[in-house]
């Protein structure tokens, strides 16, 4: 709240930029726990973390940075709703059968 009230100030640039890190970095952690939950994702490799880390953290702006990072937790999300929908589905078959 404060750095948002700070906006409009010479230095703006700077504070915007140092929020979107403090953004980025929360969104990285938040992003991590749920890669490393084991009963809602598949795991991924290392070699996948650290190209998770590059893409979305070091080498894109802070626009980019933001959009690669929703197409990344829309695709978590899916395998979530997928991996969900067919243990649903293999469930109602055995009820059925």
């Amino acid at each position: 709240m404060f750095s948002l009230a700070m906006i409009g100030r010479e230095d703006d640039t700077e504070i915007i930029s140092k929020l979107w890190q403090s953004i980025k970095d929360h969104l990285w952690l938040c992003f991590n726990a749920i890669r490393i939950h084991k009963s809602r994702f598949k795991q991924i490799g290392e070699e996948q973390y650290k190209h998770f880390y590059e893409t979305l953290m070091i080498s894109k702006t802070d626009y980019d940075a933001k959009i690669a990072f929703e197409e990344e937790l829309e695709k978590c999300y899916n395998n979530r709703f997928n991996d969900a929908r067919s243990f649903y589905y293999k469930l109602q078959q055995k009820i059925v059968s």
